[in-house]
């Protein structure tokens, strides 16, 4: 008989909120976006869901990905309410004011509203070859 090594609790399930957050995650396109800036009172309340939305955008998937892409805090101490705001790439800012969202609400905005700024890729073209070009002939 061998060792199995199991990472995490056997037996549960993976709640609905969080596979559902991930699956937002995995549509994430953040080529649209230069910059996001996310302000915050930590000891508000109301800015978990600011936080973890910053610490998805922080995640070293995303970071390998789009290695250009520029997460920044602003921390304040003045019970402001968590605000959100995107630089994109067309010159426009969107802004969540984030105080009664949730994370998983926070990524379906985004997906909804920003992901379609993004740029489209170019797809490579196909050339074309005839038989006599296969053969090394011209």
């Amino acid at each position: 008989m061998g060792i199995f090594r199991i990472n995490g609790i056997v037996g549960k399930r993976v709640p609905a909120a969080t596979s559902l957050i991930v699956q937002q995650f995995e549509n994430l396109n953040l080529k649209a976006v230069k910059s996001i800036v996310a302000s915050y009172d930590p000891f508000d309340e109301r800015c978990i869901s600011t936080r973890k939305f910053v610490e998805f955008l922080n995640h070293k998937i995303v970071t390998r990905k789009f290695p250009e892409f520029k997460v920044q805090t602003a921390i304040k101490c003045d019970r402001s309410e968590p605000t959100v705001s995107f630089d994109l790439v067309t010159g426009k800012k969107v802004l969540f004011k984030a105080a009664n969202l949730t994370t998983l609400e926070m990524f379906e905005l985004y997906n909804r509203y920003v992901s379609p700024y993004a740029p489209e890729e170019e797809k490579p073209r196909e050339t074309l070859t005839t038989k006599a070009m296969r053969q090394g002939r011209k």
